[in-house]
This record gives structure tokens, C-alpha cells and sequence, in this order.
């Protein structure tokens, strides 16, 4: 049975999302996530005028030093559909022998999954209790 899932999407990846750049999302694996649920993902904030699109971990100090809360209706949201979830034992050897791309992570690039990985969790691989979902944008 689909479910639908709403999530926080950090406001620098909603372009990325969108567009179909970035065709996965790395996720705590809270919500047992299957193939075909649906994820609405929010993005709660907006870049203020001298924000430079880094993570806005960097800016934010709970009263806009470069990153503004908005209320959950005002947020942009993108439905996507789940076609794929990746566990820890099925990534972390190709993440550490960097390989970029393969036939079993469909249109994932690995090496963007490093950066996210780098960047939010200062880790070279997926951590235990997390996942990679490979994501399709919905039709609006």
C-alpha cells in the first residue's frame, strides 16, 4: 500500500529536486520507506538577499543571518515518487571505492551522494539507520 510522506527539504536542493539534477534524497529511514510511496517535500525557508545558496546549517541563528523561516503553507513543495531505496550494505563499498556510476543506483551519481554525505554528516558512508531514495518529481 503507497503512503505519502512529508519531509523537510533544505531550500538549496529544491531547484536541484525539481529539475531532476538531484534524482535521490538521503532520509532517516523512520518511516519505513517503500518503492512508489510518495514524499511531499517542503522547503521551510527562503534565501534571504545575501545568502550564497550554501546550507543554511552555516547561516541560520534563530533571526535571519542569512536564512528566514516561512510557515508550512507558504512552503514550495515537490511530490516524488520513490523508485528505488538503497540500504547501507548495498552502497558503502561502491561509495568507498569511488565508483560514480552504476547499473544497480539507476540514475544516482554516486559522487553526489558523497557530497551530500560529506557535507551533512562529515561521513564517507551512509550512516546505519539511513537510506538513499532514488525520486522521480510528480507530475503537478
Amino acid at each position: 500500500m503507497m503512503t505519502v510522506h512529508k519531509k523537510k527539504l533544505d531550500f538549496q536542493f529544491y531547484k536541484p529536486v525539481e529539475t531532476g539534477k538531484k534524482p535521490f534524497e538521503v532520509r532517516i529511514n523512520d518511516c519505513d520507506y517503500q518503492v512508489d510511496d510518495i514524499i511531499e517535500l517542503k522547503a521551510y525557508g527562503k534565501c534571504c538577499n545575501y545568502c550564497d545558496g550554501k546550507s543554511y546549517k552555516r547561516y541560520y541563528s534563530g533571526n535571519c543571518s542569512g536564512w528566514m523561516n516561512c510557515y508550512e503553507s507558504e512552503a514550495e513543495t515537490i511530490r516524488v515518487k520513490i523508485l528505488r531505496v538503497i540500504y547501507p550494505k548495498q552502497i558503502n563499498y561502491d561509495l568507498t571505492h569511488w565508483v560514480i556510476l552504476s547499473s544497480s543506483f539507476g540514475k544516482i551519481n554516486l559522487g553526489d551522494v558523497r557530497k551530500v554525505l560529506k557535507e551533512y554528516f562529515n561521513r564517507k558512508t551512509l550512516p546505519k539507520d539511513y537510506v538513499v531514495l532514488e525520486i522521480q518529481v510528480m507530475d503537478k
